[in-house]
């Protein structure tokens, strides 16, 4: 404070307490209403460039989760793809289309169109001189469809399915084809292998085994899996 004695009056300079561009606003002020040497001025500038870095920091955080659930997102969906690639084609070839490499046509066991005999016929020729091929059905399967509601065939057959699937990979037999109560599985193909003969044999009794497991809804009991 600075008393005037020629103006009789008090002089007293101050700077107002803000610390923000938004605090300045609610106040009616402009940055131009602040002295040029008013500290103050200088105060608000850097504040402002502080919240300003904040911001940009929260943007970052926020971009950061969102491509980390993306990325999560991107993992599940290439799982389910590559699940869908492995139950459709046999390990070996999946594995070299992912890998982005060309897979000839008759290496690519089996075709997918024809019945299942038709398959056998692509089993057995050119490069597959020699293989073991096992079919199996459930006995009275018809009957048992016939005295049984949809939904527990559906539960019967999926639980069979589900063992022998897990025997297929325990046992290294390549599954063909599913119709029905009809399970068709081959060795040595499309990796010939000497032992295939071993392998389907050694599937078969797991199959007889697992079968054990598997209950006929309509008796109760295990089902019966015939094996050719």
């Amino acid at each position: 404070m600075i008393w005037m004695e020629s103006a009789r009056c008090m002089i007293y300079l101050c700077s107002p307490k803000l610390r923000s561009l938004r605090e300045l606003e609610a106040h009616r002020m402009h940055l131009s209403d602040i002295a040029p040497h008013d500290t103050t001025r200088d105060l608000i500038l850097l504040n402002q460039q502080r919240l300003a870095e904040i911001e940009l920091s929260n943007q970052l955080e926020r971009k950061k989760e969102e491509l980390r659930v993306l990325s999560q997102h991107l993992a599940i969906e290439k799982k389910k793809t590559e699940t869908l690639l492995y139950a459709m084609l046999p390990e070996h070839v999946a594995n070299q289309l992912k890998e982005g490499k060309k897979v000839a046509a008759g290496k690519a066991f089996p075709p997918l169109h024809g019945c299942l005999w038709a398959r056998v016929a692509v089993c057995l020729r050119g490069e597959f001189k020699t293989c073991t091929i096992l079919f199996s059905d459930v006995v009275t399967f018809t009957n048992i469809c016939a005295a049984c509601q949809p939904i527990q065939i559906v539960t019967m057959l999926n639980s069979m399915y589900s063992k022998f699937d897990r025997l297929t990979s325990v046992h290294e037999v390549y599954k063909v084809e599913t119709i029905g109560d009809a399970y068709m599985v081959v060795g040595g193909v499309p990796v010939p292998i000497g032992s295939h003969a071993q392998r389907v044999a050694n599937f078969a009794l797991g199959m007889r085994i697992s079968a054990k497991e598997v209950m006929n809804p309509v008796t109760g009991e295990p089902i019966q899996v015939e094996r050719n």
